[in-house]
């Protein structure tokens, strides 16, 4: 893969399974911010969400056994995503 300009293009970093589950642990689950961060991450990690999705996210796209997302990145066709075995689960 190569960028416009003719490089090639850098692949995203990601987490390891240890890593994404020790910065879930760190989010604060007595805060109404802290739950909305480990909702956040949970869908970012778990579902491969980009942060601008996640941000975009309104109530009515999130059920107990799936999310969708609208509105991808560029304006692209819907994404739709399903985190399972995510709802509800304590890390």
């Amino acid at each position: 893969m190569h960028s416009q300009s003719g490089r090639p293009r850098k692949l995203p970093e990601v987490l390891t399974e240890q890593e994404l589950t020790a910065l879930l642990r760190r989010a604060n689950r007595r805060s109404p911010s802290g739950c909305r961060n480990l909702a956040m991450l949970l869908c970012m990690g778990r579902c491969g969400l980009r942060v601008g999705e996640v941000v975009a996210l309104q109530t009515k796209d999130v059920s107990d056994h799936s999310l969708h997302v609208w509105r991808g990145m560029g304006g692209r066709t819907p994404k739709h995503q399903r985190a399972e075995g995510t709802a509800g689960r304590q890390t």
